[in-house]
């Protein structure tokens, strides 16, 4: 059940996150720099204001991307902490995490029923 709900509450999260960045949307051009790892995709971009922003959570929705490659980003011009790969959404995220938490299930589900029924036959 934990799995579960915390796949629903990232993907709650990452809607927010989305809306955030469409309510002051802006566009720049991002490089993705070494030291990225599997749970963060590290950019860096320019803002409006000529300011170069690597946000410290990385980008959100990085699927694909590999060091040195030059991709186009969304940001939230009030908090540019707040950037995704453009024409990426939450909606990218929906399969992948069905497909975690159905997985999750499938592997742990018989266990949970077996220890249930064990405990309850003791």
């Amino acid at each position: 059940m934990l799995v579960t709900v915390l796949a629903g509450l990232a993907l709650i999260g990452s809607a927010v996150d989305d809306a955030a960045i469409d309510r002051n949307r802006a566009t720049a051009q991002a490089d993705v720099l070494e030291g990225s790892t599997f749970f963060r995709t590290l950019v860096r971009f320019t803002v409006a204001n000529g300011q170069s922003v690597v946000p410290e959570n990385g980008v959100f929705h990085p699927r694909g991307l590999s060091a040195g490659e030059r991709v186009a980003v969304e940001y939230d011009v009030t908090e540019p902490e707040l950037v995704r790969v453009a024409g990426r959404s939450t909606v990218d995220g929906i399969v992948p995490t069905v497909l975690g938490v159905v997985g999750t299930w499938v592997v742990l589900g018989p266990l949970a029923f077996w220890l249930r029924r064990r405990r309850s036959r003791a």
